[in-house]
């Protein structure tokens, strides 16, 4: 696992939501 991906999941956690986690990580939602 890349740092990358941990930091999108600690960033999806946070927010609650993928497309919130998006918006502040500024990508696409999958």
């Amino acid at each position: 696992m890349e740092l990358r991906h941990l930091r999108y999941f600690v960033t999806v956690a946070e927010s609650g939501s993928v497309s919130g986690a998006a918006a502040k990580l500024f990508i696409a939602q999958p």
